[in-house]
């Protein structure tokens, strides 16, 4: 009896794809698992499964790279996006249409018919742009601060999407596309303020080039190691970051390697041991120095 391959599934005479989303990518990938119709004929059916493990193996694997698993999880996010506002959107025009069958107009069709006649008329004046700028930051501050709120994420706000959406903003009424800068003296001081603001907001919590296992990546090209040995140093780093987290190689401290050590020797390690262990961190380090991406090494390395 022919052997039926991992993750076909049969179902009334028909072939299907079934395979369960890594957890820790679930969030990243919008789903938990991947289902894909394969068709009646088993030998067909095993040839497109293999096609699909094979681009499904090679997500997984890309993934693994937090770049990555950040940028696949802001295009997810963003795809939810456009369907939630879709579904807002055919919600809005039934909405519309019942009323207007029944000779009736929306609260949102009056509000837009009184706004242009009170702007036509000088009664109010139009929105600037950094204070259109000043009101959309307060509501993606409220929303960052406010998780259990959220309405369309229910998971917290993390600095991926708070530059994503303060770039957005940024680029609505600061970018090349935006309405021209208000001439007055006064407004221009407080659109110039608001600017500068918004890009210091966004370079706080933009994605830094120069993190730990970025740095790893490029000091291990440098120094041309041996697989093996190569390997051996990568597993090293990663114990590292699992303890001090990813972060930029600047923001790494002699006391947060000084607390690692004692980690390690807390565990039974011995003090060789630890040294051995240390060999690719000051190598890391060493390397990070000579090009001039932090300006010396740790003082305990």
């Amino acid at each position: 009896m022919q052997k039926k391959p991992r993750f076909l599934l049969a179902e009334r005479g028909r072939y299907f794809y079934q395979r369960k989303v890594p957890q820790h990518l679930q969030t990243v990938l919008g789903r938990k698992k991947w289902r894909a119709p394969l068709g009646a004929d088993f030998d067909e059916a095993c040839d497109r499964l293999k096609d699909l493990r094979r681009e499904h193996d090679a997500l997984i694997a890309k993934l693994e790279d937090p770049d990555a698993r950040q940028d696949a999880k802001t295009t997810t996010r963003r795809q939810a996006e456009v369907a939630q506002y879709a579904a807002w959107d055919a919600d809005e025009l039934a909405y519309e249409t019942a009323q207007h069958t029944k000779g009736e107009t929306t609260e949102t069709e009056d509000y837009l018919e009184w706004e242009a006649a009170a702007l036509a008329s000088g009664e109010i004046e139009p929105e600037a742009p950094h204070e259109r700028a000043a009101r959309w930051i307060a509501a993606i501050e409220h929303e960052r601060n406010n998780p259990n709120k959220r309405v369309l994420h229910p998971y917290p706000m993390d600095d991926d999407e708070y530059c994503d959406r303060l770039t957005a903003i940024f680029a609505e009424n600061f970018g090349p596309d935006a309405p021209a800068p208000p001439s007055a003296p006064e407004d221009r001081d407080e659109y110039d303020a608001t600017k500068l603001k918004l890009e210091r907001k966004i370079a706080r919590v933009a994605r830094n080039p120069h993190t730990v296992s970025k740095v790893a990546e490029s000091f291990f090209r440098f120094a041309e190691v041996k697989a093996k040995t190569e390997h051996k140093y990568r597993r090293t780093i990663n114990r590292l970051i699992e303890d001090i987290g990813d972060v930029p190689v600047n923001q790494v401290t002699s006391r947060m390697l000084r607390d690692y050590r004692d980690k390690l020797l807390a565990r039974g390690l011995l003090p060789a041991s630890v040294h051995a262990e240390f060999a690719p961190i000051k190598g890391l380090f060493n390397y990070a120095a000579d090009e001039e991406i932090i300006e010396d090494a740790p003082p305990y390395l």
